[in-house]
């Protein structure tokens, strides 16, 4: 019964324990069909929020991270995944999404860790150290939670467009997760990467049609900006602003500004600020868009302005213009390509940190293609413009300048038509009042002038200023101008306030070009602006070309009136000239002979001087002589100076006396002038006296009067003192004529005496001389004949003195008869060779003297001649003893020729000694003459031979000619007929 009893027990007790897993199992199953139920609800959730288009991928990997961990019963879940980009996207239940970007990941080894999960699926739940190493990830999480044990799953999610993922869960406890657990997140890992999926499509398809609205709008905005720019083509006023508009529009920026250099300025087109110039610096610029133009290159910065305030320090200022701290800043500046470098540039920028997207450059680039196409077609248009322009201007310049060149060839002489002609085209085709200022006997004269209505009404009348002092003339800051050698504009506003307050005009600047004729300053041309435009260079040609051909009439004007005076010079010089020619016939004719000279004078006097009346006064020997048409009259000097006399005063004072007026006035000052001019019944009078200008001072004076009042030209002032010379001329020759016959008597009387003398001096001086040379031979051989040798010392001085003194006579009585005529040639035939010879041998000796060497070059078969031997032979032997006298050591060269041509013969003597200077050379052929003092002590001599030598040559047709260098030698030639025709010859 007991054992029964327990049997029952144990069948009871293993009966409530089936039972109780019974119910155990009751319970899992209804769990497990409530976590199914709940899974496919939790799943079909997500997939119905999936297939929903608006639905967020955010939003759905939220929710699925939150079923998870609903039905995983986990504390934490996590939903990781990596795109194909490499940015790191993390979602979780608590945090929600937040992404890493790839170079972070990747520097970090955050990319590495999660892709280490992305392997297989993982299972653990355990202690800290029992965690598995290669879960890096799942670690360092752990550690940075506080956990000491936990459990975990990781499903990877495994996709072609991801480059890995993970979903995490995670428990705090080390209790396990059950296989039904991974299923779940299976499921939810595949749903995740049909959210991604889908995400990513959609992401695809909205940018698609993002892109296809941009493009959309880009192209509208672009086709606006073509048609403006092709509707506008010359106005960068409509065309740029539109261009930095459609930037503004659609390179997601909130400035943008279009800049162009035109030269040192840089225009800018500013969506906030509109149309502005700022100066282009290009050697230190500053800013975005001038270092874009100036280096030509893009700009780009992002980030704080502090970051590259440094580099582009102007760009800076005007960004943090109005603010303080921080400021964020992005800009993309692009230069606009031109020829020779950049023509400007166009930037785009924001208030934000953050770099212009790759879409946003490539329109940039565009919009700055079509920013060139407009600034191209705005230059090309002006200068078309600018051209077409000019050729308008050219052709009414042309038709202007033809205008006056007409009026210059064809009215030469009318210049003030000419010089009123220019500025009146100048003020015409330039819209300014010109005037031509000429230089007239130092003063700037207002020769032409054109004035605008403006400054007509303000009473500026060109008729009241022609031939009036220009400005130039009165203020002293403007007479540079008078010496401008190219064209000047002067700017009013640099005058001093005294200067400007001058100006009740208006007038702004003044361009000033020179008026040249020549090699000479005419004057000025000039224009004057009041409207405050620059005076442009084409205005300046403009006045260049009219001042050419101002010079061109002035000067015509000038050579035609220098041409009609020339001519009427030449017609009066050749009357001057035919008068002045026949008084220096008379006179020239009858030197001796005044009352043949004076009236020829007189009569010359009125022809030329236009006067009635011509008188001739001149001094001699106290007197006062006067020539008036009757005759000569002589006054005591004394009393016609008292009466008056304007002719004796302009005689006496030796100057230029001109009056003209009345008779009455003349009265006054020379009453007996007057008196004579009262008897011809006239009232007015001109007289002209020119003193006559003797050796010894004034001589007397040439007068000119008429019966009228009228002034003598110069022309007649330099014909009258003309005539007063050949005045002059006429009285001196008179005198001297007179003393020459006085002279010549005396010379004759003279002349007698000296023939006497010579006579008387030959025969008294040769016959001591000759007893003198004939006693001292015979006292030398009485001495030698005697042994007395100490007396022939002496003697032989005494015969040498005696020679020589005897040759010294024979020379002065030779030259006195060549200067008297009475010096008689004996012409023979005589050989050449031999003359040769007895000169070698007589002149050797002297040669060799001192030392010198003797050479002589004649050809044998040179023949004869027919002259005077003796004199021939002498002429030699004077030559070759005065070069063997004054050369030492050197050589001497008596060179023989003929010249068969001129039927002469030369004999040129060559020395090697001292030489002659010029002033030498001047006197050296006169008789008694010596080179100087210092050589007459040294070498001795006469001066005698040279002399002579040259008389003797001449009288027989030939001469002497010499060549000197001091130091070097001297060369005498002697040229010759070699016939002699007269049997004899006298000078």
């Amino acid at each position: 019964m007991s054992h029964e009893l327990d049997a029952l027990r144990t069948q009871l007790e293993e009966t409530k324990r089936e039972l109780a897993i019974a119910r155990i199992k009751v319970v899992e199953l209804e769990r497990t069909a409530n976590d199914a139920v709940e899974r496919e609800a939790a799943t079909t959730g997500i997939l119905e929020a999936i297939s929903r288009t608006s639905a967020d991928l955010p939003e759905l990997l939220q929710r699925i991270c939150n079923a998870a961990r609903r039905l995983t019963d986990a504390d934490t879940v996590f939903l990781v995944f990596i795109d194909a980009r490499g940015v790191v996207h993390v979602w979780d239940h608590v945090n929600g999404s937040r992404t890493v970007p790839a170079e972070e990941a990747n520097a970090s080894g955050y990319k590495a860790k999660l892709l280490a999960l992305n392997r297989d699926v993982r299972t653990f739940s355990g202690g800290i150290d029992d965690w598995p190493a290669e879960d890096v990830f799942g670690l360092q999480h752990a550690k940075a939670a506080g956990l000491t044990e936990w459990a975990q799953i990781n499903v990877p999610i495994v996709s072609s467009s991801l480059q890995g993922g993970a979903v995490i869960v995670r428990r705090n406890t080390a209790r396990a997760f059950l296989p039904q657990h991974v299923s779940v997140l299976q499921h939810f890992a595949a749903q995740a990467v049909i959210a991604i999926h889908n995400a990513q499509m959609l992401d695809e398809l909205q940018a698609s049609h993002r892109e296809i609205s941009e493009n959309l709008d880009r192209t509208t905005v672009m086709r606006n900006v073509l048609a403006i720019v092709a509707g506008a083509p010359s106005d960068l006023d409509a065309t740029l602003p539109q261009i930095a508009e459609a930037a503004l529009k659609l390179c997601a920026c909130n400035i943008c500004a279009v800049m162009m250099a035109d030269g040192d300025q840089l225009r800018q087109w500013d969506t906030r600020r509109g149309h502005f110039s700022t100066p282009l610096d290009r050697q230190n610029p500053q800013g975005f868009g001038s270092i874009a133009i100036v280096e030509n290159r893009i700009i780009e910065v992002v980030g704080e302005v502090d970051e590259w305030a440094d580099q582009y320090p102007s760009s800076a200022e005007l960004v943090r213009q109005g603010r303080s701290g921080p400021v964020p800043y992005s800009a993309y500046t692009v230069p606009l390509p031109g020829d020779g470098g950049a023509m400007g540039a166009i930037l785009i920028a924001r208030a934000e940190s953050v770099s212009f997207s790759s879409r946003h450059k490539e329109i940039l680039q565009t919009l700055a293609t079509q920013a060139v196409v407009a600034i191209s077609n705005a230059r090309l248009f002006k200068a078309l413009q600018t051209r077409n322009q000019e050729i308008s201007e050219a052709l009414r310049r042309e038709e202007a300048s033809g205008d006056i060149l007409r009026l210059i060839s064809q009215s030469p002489e009318e210049l003030a038509t000419t010089l009123q002609a220019i500025p009146t085209a100048t003020q015409r085709l330039t819209g300014m009042p010109s005037a031509l200022i000429l230089i007239e006997d130092g003063e700037a004269i207002i020769r032409g002038l054109a004035v605008s209505e403006e400054f007509a009404a303000n009473g500026m009348s060109a008729e009241q200023l022609i031939g009036t002092p220009s400005y130039i003339t009165t203020l002293p800051e403007y007479q540079d101008l008078l010496r401008l050698d190219a064209p000047y504009i002067l700017n009013w506003e640099d005058l001093s306030e005294a200067r400007r307050a001058l100006n009740p005009f208006g007038i702004r600047s003044v361009a000033f070009v020179p008026i040249v004729g020549g090699d000479r300053r005419l004057g000025l041309m000039n224009v004057a602006d009041s409207t405050g435009e620059p005076i442009t260079a084409s205005v300046i040609t403009l006045l260049e070309s009219f001042a050419r051909q101002a010079g061109i009439a002035i000067d015509n004007a000038r050579l035609i009136r220098e041409l009609r005076e020339s001519n009427h010079a030449i017609s009066e010089n050749l009357d001057i000239q035919r008068v002045m020619g026949e008084v220096l016939a008379i006179v020239a004719g009858t030197p001796s002979d005044l009352d043949a000279t004076l009236p020829a004078i007189a009569d010359a006097v009125k022809q030329l001087c236009e006067a009635e009346f011509a008188t001739v006064h001149w001094l001699a020997d106290g007197q006062l002589h006067m020539f008036n048409g009757a005759g000569v009259s002589t006054t005591p000097l004394e009393d016609r100076w008292k009466q008056g006399s304007l002719m004796a005063a302009a005689a006496l004072e030796g100057k230029v006396i001109e009056s003209a007026g009345t008779v009455a006035e003349l009265k006054l000052r020379y009453p007996h002038t007057a008196s004579i001019m009262e008897f011809t019944g006239q009232l007015d009078y001109s007289v002209l006296s020119i003193p006559m200008e003797g050796r010894d001072g004034a001589l007397g004076a040439l007068t000119a009067a008429r019966l009228k009042e009228s002034r003598f030209t110069e022309r007649q002032h330099s014909v009258l003192a003309a005539l007063a010379t050949q005045a002059v001329v006429a009285i001196e020759n008179s005198r001297i004529f007179k003393q020459l016959k006085q002279k010549t008597e005396e010379l004759e009387v003279a002349s007698r005496h000296k023939s006497e003398f010579l006579a008387n001096m030959s025969h008294e001086l040769r016959t001591p001389l000759n007893a003198i040379i004939g006693y001292a031979e015979l006292l030398q051989e009485e001495c030698e004949d005697l042994g007395q040798q100490d007396f022939l010392p002496d003697l032989g001085k005494i015969q040498t003195a005696g020679k020589h003194l005897l040759t010294l006579i024979s020379g002065i009585l030779d030259l006195s008869k060549v200067e008297a005529g009475r010096m008689t040639m004996f012409l023979e035939d005589f050989d050449i060779p031999t003359l040769i010879r007895d000169a070698d041998a007589i002149v050797r000796p002297l040669v060799e003297k001192n030392q010198n060497r003797f050479v002589i070059e004649c050809p044998a078969d040179i023949g004869t001649m027919h002259a005077d031997l003796v004199k021939v032979r002498q002429v030699l032997f004077n030559l070759l003893s005065n070069s063997a006298k004054f050369t030492e050591g050197g050589t001497i060269k008596l060179t023989v020729g003929k010249q068969t041509r001129e039927g002469t013969i030369q004999f040129a003597i060559r020395d090697t000694g001292i030489g002659m200077t010029e002033e030498q050379l001047g006197r050296l052929f006169e008789a008694f003459s010596q080179a100087n003092a210092e050589t007459s002590r040294k070498y001795g001599g006469t001066g005698l031979g040279l002399a002579l030598s040259r008389e003797f040559c001449r009288l027989m047709g030939g001469d002497i000619s010499v060549e000197s260098e001091v130091g070097n030698g001297s060369t005498f030639t002697v040229t010759l007929p070699i016939t002699c025709t007269d049997g004899e010859t006298s000078s």
